[in-house]
C-alpha cells in the first residue's frame, strides 16, 4: 500500500507570509504608500489649507505606526514574537534612558519603532502585495520628480516646501540658500550638481521634498529588486532599473549613487558571503576611515562626500563616556549629521549595537535573495550611518524594513514547513511502514 504522509498543521499564527489575508495585505501596502508621501500632502495642507506644527507631523507618523501594529497583532504572523520581544526591550531602554537623563523624547523611541514594527508589517504583507507597491511609488515618484525638474517654480507654489519646513521642523528661513525660493534648502549645493552640471537643474526631491531621502530611496528599490526577484517579473525589474536612472539623476546624490553602483558590482558575490561578514561591515568602515584619516586622505572639509565622511568620523571621536551611555540628553539635536553618532547618543552604545546586530546577524542559510538582501542592507546602513540619519526616517524606512521583515517571514514559514528555501510546496509519497510496498489487488 502507499501512503500519502499527513498534513501538517500548524496554528494560524504560524501561516506563511505568502497566504496572509487579502484584506490586511492589501491594508499594510496602502500603510506603506502612505508613509512614504504623507510628507508632501502635509505640505499641501500647511500651504493650501492650515499651517503644520511638528506635533501634526509626529502624530500623523504615530498613526500610520499604531495602525502597522495593528494589522502585526491580527495577522500574528511566524516569528513575530521575537520581534515583539524586541519592541518590549526596545520600550524598557527608551524608559530607563530618560530617567538617567531627566528627559523624555519620543522621537528617539519612534527612530526604534519604525524598524521593528516595520519589519513585522512586511510579516504580515504578501509578497506580491508589496511588488506593487514598489512599482506604483516608483512611477509615482518618477513622474513627480520630472515635473519638478521641468517645472520647478509650480512645484514649489504647489507644496511651498521652504514654509512646510520652517513650520514643521526646526528650519529658519533664512537658512535656506537655494535660488528657488519654494524648494528645499539643499534643491541647490553651494559646489553646484554632480551630475549634469551643465543642464542647470536644481537637485529633485519629488514627493519626500528634499534630495537625500529621494537618494535613499532608490537603494531601497535595488534591494527590493534583490529581496522581490522571484516575484517581480522580468518587466517590472527593467522598469523599476530605468526609474532608479532617472531619479538618481533627478536627485544628484553622491552616496546614493555610489551605494547603488557597489551593490550592482557586488551582485553576484553578495549571497556567496559568509552569514558572519555583514556584522562587521560597520566596524570595518569604522577602521577604514580611522586608516583614511591617519593617511591625510580624509584631510577635505566641507560640502563633500569626503568632508562628511570626515565630519562624521570626528563627531563619533569626540564621544565621551556620559555620551557613549546615551546620557546627554539633547545629544540627538546636535548630532545630525553623523548617524553613527547620533544613535549612540540617542540609544546608548549597546542599544546601537543589539539592533545592528539583530538585524545583520542571520543563521539560517536562505534564500539567494534572502542572503544578497541583508548583505545589501548592511553596506546600505554602514555607509550611511557616517554621513547622515536620514536612514531613520520613515518616508523610505518603513518599505525598507518592511521588505526585510517579508524575507524573514517567507524563509521562517517555509522551513517549518520541512522544506529548503525556494523550492516548491510539494509533500513526498512515502511508502507503508507496513513492509509491503505492494498495492493490494480490488
Amino acid at each position: 500500500m502507499v501512503l500519502r504522509t499527513p498534513e501538517r498543521h500548524f496554528p494560524p499564527e504560524a501561516a506563511p507570509a505568502r497566504n496572509a489575508p487579502a484584506g490586511t495585505s492589501i491594508a499594510g501596502g496602502i500603510i506603506l504608500i502612505a508613509a512614504t508621501s504623507f510628507n508632501a500632502a502635509l505640505a499641501l495642507i500647511n500651504g493650501h489649507v492650515t499651517p503644520v506644527s511638528y506635533l501634526g507631523v509626529a502624530l500623523v507618523q504615530t498613526m500610520l505606526t499604531v495602525a502597522s501594529l495593528a494589522i502585526v497583532l491580527i495577522v500574528r504572523p511566524p516569528g513575530v514574537t521575537r520581534w515583539l520581544v524586541g519592541l518590549w526591550a526596545a520600550a524598557c531602554g527608551f524608559l530607563l534612558l530618560s530617567l538617567l537623563r531627566g528627559l523624555v523624547e519620543f522621537k528617539y523611541l519612534a527612530d526604534i519603532l519604525i524598524i521593528l514594527i516595520f519589519v513585522m508589517l512586511g510579516m504580515a504583507i504578501r509578497s506580491k502585495t508589496l511588488a506593487w507597491v514598489l512599482l506604483i511609488l516608483q512611477a509615482i515618484l518618477v513622474a513627480v520628480a520630472l515635473w519638478e525638474l521641468l517645472f520647478p517654480q509650480n512645484f514649489g507654489d504647489t507644496f511651498l516646501v521652504r514654509s512646510y519646513y520652517v513650520n514643521s521642523r526646526s528650519f529658519f528661513d533664512e537658512g535656506f540658500w537655494s535660488a528657488q525660493e519654494n524648494l528645499y534648502l539643499s534643491a541647490e549645493r553651494p559646489s553646484g550638481r554632480m551630475i549634469g552640471a551643465a543642464t542647470g537643474f536644481h537637485r529633485a526631491s519629488s514627493l519626500f521634498l528634499e534630495p537625500v531621502s529621494l537618494g535613499n530611496w532608490t537603494i531601497v528599490v535595488t534591494l527590493g529588486i534583490a529581496a522581490l526577484q522571484s516575484t517581480l517579473s522580468r518587466t517590472m525589474i527593467v522598469l523599476l532599473a530605468i526609474g532608479n536612472i532617472l531619479l538618481l539623476f533627478a536627485c544628484d546624490g553622491r552616496l546614493a549613487l555610489a551605494i547603488n553602483l557597489l551593490l550592482l558590482a557586488a551582485w553576484p558575490i553578495l549571497p556567496r558571503l559568509p552569514r558572519w561578514l555583514p556584522p562587521l561591515f560597520l566596524p570595518l568602515i569604522f577602521l577604514a576611515l580611522l586608516l583614511a584619516s591617519a593617511t591625510g586622505l580624509l584631510a577635505e572639509q566641507g560640502d563633500t562626500l569626503i568632508g562628511r565622511f570626515r565630519y562624521g568620523l570626528d563627531y563619533l571621536l569626540g564621544l565621551n563616556a556620559r555620551d557613549l551611555l546615551g546620557l546627554y540628553a539633547r545629544g540627538g539635536v546636535v548630532a545630525a549629521d553623523s548617524g553613527w553618532a547620533y544613535f549612540i547618543l540617542t540609544q546608548s552604545i549597546f542599544g546601537f549595537a543589539a539592533i545592528w546586530l539583530a538585524l545583520t546577524l542571520h543563521s539560517a542559510p536562505g534564500t539567494a535573495g534572502e542572503r544578497r538582501f541583508i548583505a545589501g542592507m548592511a553596506i546600505f546602513v554602514a555607509l550611511s550611518l557616517p554621513v547622515s540619519y536620514s536612514i531613520f526616517s520613515i518616508k523610505t524606512a518603513a518599505l525598507l524594513w518592511a521588505l526585510y521583515g517579508n524575507l524573514l517571514s517567507r524563509g521562517i514559514s517555509e522551513r517549518m514547513a520541512g522544506q529548503p528555501a525556494g523550492t516548491p510546496n510539494v509533500r513526498p509519497i512515502m511508502p507503508s511502514r507496513l513492509g509491503n510496498t505492494k498495492t493490494n489487488p480490488a
